[in-house]
């Protein structure tokens, strides 16, 4: 059975980028093109692997900081798309944080 973050990286996949958002556009400390293949490369690799080492895990909390602190300054249409990045992460990173943190 898949996961819901498998099932998330799934829809995710066929998602087209948005239209609105111009290559190499920065939306507070988001870069809008980098941010979906940095947290699909993690999340993926959670959900192949399970976990991420501490650096990693770390750079999963800083995109989910970024990418909570920005949506809104993403255009309107764009947002559902990086709402779903967010939410990929954030599934990525609850399931690699160790049980007792």
């Amino acid at each position: 059975m898949a996961t819901q973050l498998e099932i998330e990286l799934s829809s995710h996949r066929s998602d087209p980028f948005p239209a609105s958002v111009p290559g190499g556009a920065v939306y507070g400390p988001v870069d809008a093109v980098m941010v979906g293949s940095d947290v699909w490369g993690l999340a993926s690799k959670v959900a192949k692997q399970g976990a991420l080492d501490a650096l990693e895990l770390q750079q999963l909390a800083e995109m989910i900081s970024g990418l909570a602190s920005s949506i809104w300054a993403f255009p309107h249409s764009a947002r559902p798309y990086y709402a779903r990045l967010l939410l990929i992460a954030t599934l990525a990173y609850d399931q690699s944080v160790p049980e007792d943190s």
